[in-house]
């Protein structure tokens, strides 16, 4: 896999279509081996997005990669609360082709 190398602790992914309505709080994700938080497209689901994704009090610690990384054309907007990245291994944020609006950040987000 371009970037990351495996899957993230935290992995999302549109292979089989559109991914919406999700809320993941609370979480602490400590030195997983490749990405943190992870957003894949997928060429078998053309047109797939993903919509109404929160992502609440995030922790990503030690990630063996990235922090955050959006791969494969990932299509939509995300919303990112608190969401902190530390100690990555590669980079806090690997998203190469994705437009900004991916990324709704709200406050409290740290790391980058």
């Amino acid at each position: 896999m371009p970037g990351g190398g495996g899957d993230g602790a935290l992995c999302f992914s549109t292979r089989r279509g559109s991914v919406h309505d999700l809320v993941a709080a609370g979480i602490e994700l400590v030195e997983p081996t490749s990405a943190g938080l992870q957003f894949q497209g997928h060429a078998d689901s053309p047109g797939a997005d993903f919509s109404r994704i929160q992502l609440e009090n995030v922790t990503v610690t030690g990630a063996g990669t990235y922090g955050v990384e959006v791969l494969d054309g990932a299509r939509g907007e995300v919303s990112f609360a608190g969401v902190t990245v530390s100690a990555p291994g590669q980079g806090a944020l690997h998203a190469p082709g994705v437009p900004e609006s991916f990324f709704k950040r709200l406050a409290g987000n740290r790391g980058w």
